[in-house]
């Protein structure tokens, strides 16, 4: 990835959010690490967990964005349609990925349950992706890099718990994206003036 001014887009999926009951706390929190890279986010979308309105707006991003950040739906109930609508837009088969079944199983069993046909959706990727572990819940991420000259660019997909998102986020998202842009980051440092006496 060598674009001068990269731009990426945060996408957070969840009727509750767009309904008022939750507050969506992964995108700015996002936003604030990929600042220390020197990405400075150009959108932050909130979509509903709809089919439709999941691959249009995915769509746009697809087309517009160098990176797609993608939080939410990626659990194993029928409202859980990130996968899916990410496949869709980036024209990919999902497949059922080894070692992300390995780790839902393992997860599952170490709390005394059984891996049940549901859970399996857990584990299926767009082909092509690299596997984002979870060692907080079952629901794995994955990032997707674009295949030039199909016009569409990269895209992560992470669960929506923030205490599943963030630290998936710390420990594989950054270093995935900072070898996805490579060259192109050039960190930024914010300065604050803190002023007394004047108003704005």
């Amino acid at each position: 990835m060598t674009a001068k001014h990269p731009i990426v887009w945060i996408i957070a999926t969840g009727t509750e959010i767009l309904q008022g009951h939750y507050t969506d706390r992964n995108s700015p929190w996002i936003s604030e690490r990929l600042i220390g890279l020197g990405l400075a986010t150009a959108r932050h979308m909130a979509l509903p967990d709809d089919a439709g309105a999941l691959r249009e707006g995915l769509a746009e991003a697809a087309r517009l964005a160098d990176l797609t950040i993608v939080t939410g739906g990626l659990g194993p109930t029928e409202d859980d349609l990130n996968r899916q609508a990410i496949a869709r837009v980036w024209d990919k088969e999902l497949y059922e990925d080894t070692e992300a079944l390995r780790r839902i199983e393992e997860r599952l069993r170490s709390r005394g349950r059984q891996l049940l046909p549901v859970n399996r959706v857990q584990a299926l990727l767009p082909r092509g992706s690299r596997l984002i572990p979870n060692a907080n819940g079952t629901a794995p991420g994955f990032f997707l890099p674009p295949e030039p000259p199909d016009g569409r660019g990269a895209v992560m997909a992470l669960p929506g718990p923030p205490r599943e998102n963030q630290p998936m986020f710390e420990q594989t998202g950054l270093a995935l994206v900072r070898e996805f842009f490579g060259g192109a980051l050039m960190p930024l440092r914010t300065l604050t003036l803190r002023t007394t006496g004047l108003p704005e």
